[in-house]
């Protein structure tokens, strides 16, 4: 407790751990990190990436475009195939060209249906384990009739896609957040101890850059759990704040 109380407390007293075992350090490295992790798949796979205003969206584009001439009934699609896009949101129907496209994409098959987000299948719908043998057509999303099915279609696909969609952003978020770990919490924060104190050996110096740079884990996974995203940019900066207590505080250290 003394050491996750130092971390995220008391930096300029971090220099008194330069004597412990690097699996200690790492140890610590994998407990913050963890906590950041597990706060993130938390938050990412509780979340509904996908509203009534998506399928506004869905149905606007849609109507505006007057090639979809296709229908969907008995579970299954027919008619020619088409591709419309409006950015961020591409609809495919009965289309079997290449993604070769970022963006979310709508891949609308005979029997089933496949999102793509940012290249990356996201999911694979298959019509019939729908409860409703709804039917419509394309050109008339707008009718009563017509859009209540649609709507029942693109939410029963969104359903099921939200997972895979909460996957891929989860994965992006914890890389994006090592990715600035690495850069600011590490890189960083290395090369500015060597100006704050440069009579320290290397080894010491990693360990304790490694436990001022854990500050990072920490405020993250606080504005995460808040939802404040301002914060984030103080978690950027922190790591070296903390490294300049530390650092100040150690007159030397060869040993």
């Amino acid at each position: 407790m003394r050491h996750i109380r130092f971390i995220t407390c008391h930096p300029s007293k971090i220099g008194m751990f330069h004597k412990d075992n690097p699996f200690v350090v790492f140890l610590y490295f994998v407990l913050f990190a963890s906590i950041l992790i597990g706060t993130l798949a938390i938050r990412n796979y509780n979340t509904n990436y996908f509203s009534n205003e998506d399928i506004d969206y869905v149905i606007t584009t849609i109507e505006k475009n007057e090639v979809v001439n296709c229908e969907y009934k008995d579970y299954k699609i027919t008619g020619a195939k088409a591709s419309i896009k409006n950015a961020p949101i591409e609809i495919r129907v009965l289309n079997e060209d290449k993604i070769d496209n970022g963006g979310l994409i709508i891949n609308l098959k005979e029997s089933s249906a496949e999102l793509y987000y940012n290249y990356i299948k996201i999911s694979n719908v298959e019509y019939k384990n729908m409860d409703s043998g709804c039917s419509f057509t394309f050109k008339e999303v707008k009718n009563n009739t017509n859009n209540y099915n649609f709507r029942y279609f693109m939410n029963y696909l969104f359903i099921n896609s939200n997972t895979g969609y909460a996957s891929n952003v989860f994965l992006n978020n914890v890389l994006t957040a090592f990715m600035y770990y690495l850069i600011f919490g590490i890189v960083a924060v290395f090369i500015y101890s060597y100006f704050t104190n440069p009579y320290i050996v290397v080894n010491k110096r990693a360990k304790l850059v490694i436990y001022d740079s854990l500050i990072y884990f920490f405020v993250m996974t606080f504005t995460v759990i808040i939802n404040v995203s301002f914060l984030q940019y103080v978690a950027l900066f922190l790591p070296i704040v903390y490294c300049n207590f530390t650092f100040t505080h150690i007159i030397r250290v060869r040993k």
